[in-house]
C-alpha cells in the first residue's frame, strides 16, 4: 500500500489534471488500520500493482508520493545485507545498474516520509 499525504495528493492531481477531490475519487481508495484509523492510500489492480505503474515504470514518477520516493530505504529494508537483498529479489531496480544515489538525497527522501504511526 502506498500511503499518501496532502502534499501527495497536490502532486497526483497536478500529475493527472484533476482536482484533488477528482484524483483521490479515480485513483485512491480508504484503508482503515486495525486500530480503525483511516488512510488514503493509492488503489492497486487486482494483482496488488500500484494504479499508477504501467509497463515502463511509475507513470507520475515526476510527481510520485514521499513514499515511493524513500523506496527503498526503509528501515526494514535497511537493517541488514540479507533484508536488502531479499527486497531485491522483489524489485528489480535494487543492485542494478550505474545509478548511485548520495547519502544526503536519501537522508532528504526519508525526512519527507514515515509510515502512519498507528502502522507501526
Amino acid at each position: 500500500m502506498v500511503f499518501l499525504s496532502d502534499n501527495d495528493l497536490e502532486n497526483i492531481s497536478k500529475a493527472v489534471s484533476l482536482s484533488i477531490r477528482q484524483a483521490k475519487e479515480v485513483y485512491c481508495r480508504v484503508f482503515k488500520s486495525d486500530k480503525g484509523v483511516d488512510h488514503v492510500v493509492l488503489r492497486e489492480y487486482s494483482d496488488g500493482r500500484c494504479i499508477f505503474l504501467g509497463k515502463e515504470g511509475c507513470e507520475i514518477y515526476q510527481f510520485r508520493p514521499s513514499q515511493c520516493r524513500a523506496y527503498p530505504f526503509w528501515d526494514r529494508i535497511m537493517k541488514s545485507k540479507e533484508c536488502w537483498d531479499q527486497e531485491g529479489k522483489e524489485c528489480p531496480g535494487i543492485n542494478t545498474g550505474d545509478v548511485i544515489v548520495s547519502k544526503e538525497d536519501i537522508d532528504r527522501e526519508l525526512h519527507g516520509f514515515s509510515f502512519p504511526k498507528d502502522l507501526q
